[in-house]
């Protein structure tokens, strides 16, 4: 259930709770490259534990050559 919620958040970053999320967790950074901080509530902490979950099921898939980061990308 919280590894949905995770990938609602990266399916739909212009979501109110993606907004939310991302506003007060991660407004610098991805939600894949989020790193824990201090102050988190539990829901977002239990979401975060679930990111391995997600990872483990995502691909990185090609769109156009605009999305490749050629210096930083594997």
């Amino acid at each position: 259930m919280l590894a949905k919620q995770a990938w609602r958040i990266v399916q739909n970053p212009d979501s109110l709770v993606s907004s939310i999320y991302k506003t007060k967790y991660f407004h610098s950074t991805s939600f894949i490259n989020n790193s824990l901080g201090a102050a988190l509530s539990y829901t977002w902490r239990s979401i975060i534990t679930s990111r391995e979950i997600l990872e483990a099921g995502m691909r990185w898939q090609v769109d156009d050559a605009r999305s490749i980061a050629i210096w930083e990308d594997n």
